[in-house]
């Protein structure tokens, strides 16, 4: 389907532009239920495998998933689809050769393509991506009286409840800050709660705005704020102030339309001048300014440069799982707090070559696409400050489990916006009545199937000569699996 309404700004009133409507229902509920899979503790054990719920939605539509990419010929394969794709079999490839079992790499296949194929064939239009998004920040604010609870009680209530009947993820020990709890609410540790809030910042200041209006957006932005401070994790809170500070920009240089390649230039060269003239590299500077604790500083910095070293001796599969990994007597930890780094000591440096070119090319893609539509650009906007600020943020954390599969959800949740067909627009003869009441009307101009026109546009004369009907053109713009080894992913 496809929606049709009023130009802004055109000189005529006739003027009108047809957009692409959601048409999967089924498709976008599946991705709804995997966003409430990352709430569910459960772990279900099926032999050498353990299965959470997320796991379990992923298995279930792995093979629908990628049926429906094949078929869906308004899905054009773009440099992320390969990229992630290369991700995926290197990485199991990686595994395979470090001695991994046969189920591990198959998870990891699972957890890998899995969210990315489900919200690369089911989040196919604006509308699509704004239905995901309400149930991506409504989930998040489900969370925070249980997360308040555990704040001031140290009990996570959800866990301690459901594990008197079911086998949940377990309560891990970790240290207060603030005087307060960090809550993990129904994730294996504080961390994965703060990136999982984190996410869906932008997405509630943008997304809601186009339904709700402009107080609720702030409103429901804010709450998400409030569930990422909650964990008291960094690098959640680093990830918020990003797209806080990124959508104050927007909004103040709306005007400018330049005004995103000024700031990556400008960055560019401020990054350039402090690593001239500073004693000290930006990683360390960073890290310094950026950690709650600065007693973990550096030690992240510490463990970060043996890491380093340790990876020379396989660059290019990595240590795998379960490698035993003897530091210097220096480094007081095992524990990489860096996810593009933890990616590399495990699989090599290929791997995260790899992830970190899709990250790159998944911003490149959907921010290059000029569209004149405000929605598409506003999903456009929110998906690329929460993927640039959670990209940022993991040099300083690790990202597993819930985070992981979350993070490859994010990366294809917006490509439909390469994919979108251009707007149509056809002006209506002058001669012909507006309509001006609520009623549904049809025309034949979109691409695809009837649109449908929104109220006060006028109605579209069904008679008019075939060339003034035809289509316009489509655009042509565009973690670990587990906890595991000696390598443990806990600490922030």
């Amino acid at each position: 389907m496809a929606k049709a309404a009023a130009l802004p700004g055109t000189a005529s009133a006739n003027t009108i532009r047809v957009i692409p409507e959601s048409t999967s229902t089924l498709g976008v509920g599946m991705v709804a239920l995997f966003i409430v899979a990352l709430l569910v503790p459960l772990v279900i054990q099926v032999g050498p495998l353990r299965l959470s719920f997320y796991r379990v939605v992923l298995l279930a539509t792995f093979f629908p998933t990628v049926v429906q990419i094949f078929r869906n010929p308004s899905i054009r394969i773009c440099s992320v689809d390969i990229l992630v794709t290369a991700f995926t079999f290197y990485v199991a490839l990686s595994f395979a050769v470090t001695g991994a079992s046969v189920a591990t790499i198959g998870i990891h296949i699972v957890e890998t393509l899995g969210p990315y194929c489900l919200a690369r064939a089911f989040i196919r239009t604006s509308e699509d991506f704004i239905r995901c998004a309400r149930v991506f920040v409504l989930c998040i604010i489900l969370t925070i009286p249980f997360a308040l609870y555990e704040n001031v009680t140290r009990d996570p209530i959800i866990l301690t409840v459901l594990g008197k009947f079911l086998k949940v993820l377990p309560n891990v020990p970790h240290e207060q800050r603030f005087g307060l709890d960090r809550a993990q609410v129904v994730f294996d540790h504080p961390i994965l709660y703060g990136l999982f809030s984190a996410g869906g910042f932008s997405f509630a200041l943008y997304t809601w705005r186009l339904r709700s209006g402009t107080r609720p957006a702030f409103v429901a932005g804010a709450l998400v704020g409030l569930a990422a401070f909650q964990s008291l994790s960094s690098a959640a809170l680093v990830c918020v102030a990003l797209q806080a500070g990124l959508f104050a920009y927007d909004r103040i240089m709306r005007a400018w339309r330049g005004r995103w390649a000024a700031l990556l230039w400008s960055g560019g060269i401020l990054y350039t001048v402090l690593e001239l003239a500073s004693n000290r590299s930006m990683a360390q500077i960073s890290i310094s300014f950026l950690a709650m604790n600065p007693g973990t500083a550096w030690t992240r910095l510490l463990v970060n440069e043996a890491a380093v070293e340790e990876i020379k001796k396989f660059p290019f599969f990595g240590a795998g799982l379960g490698y035993e990994w003897h530091p210097p007597s220096h480094v007081v930890t095992t524990s990489i707090d860096n996810f593009w780094l933890a990616v590399a000591f495990r699989n090599g440096y290929p791997s995260a070559a790899l992830i970190l070119a899709a990250a790159l090319a998944a911003l490149i893609v959907v921010g290059r696409v000029r569209q004149e539509d405000e929605r598409v650009r506003a999903c456009q906007t929110a998906f690329c400050i929460t993927l640039a600020s959670l990209s940022v943020s993991t040099f300083t954390v690790h990202m597993w489990n819930a985070s992981y599969v979350l993070l490859f959800y994010l990366l294809g949740c917006a490509l439909w916006v390469r994919d979108a067909p251009a707007a149509v627009e056809t002006t209506v003869p002058e001669t012909e009545e507006a309509d001006t009441g609520s009623r549904v009307q049809y025309t034949r101009f979109a691409s695809r199937g009837n649109s449908r026109v929104l109220a006060g546009a006028p109605p579209v004369n069904r008679t008019q000569s075939s060339a003034a009907s035809q289509p316009a053109s489509p655009t042509n713009h565009a973690a670990p699996l587990r906890s595991t080894g000696r390598v443990p992913p806990i600490g922030d």
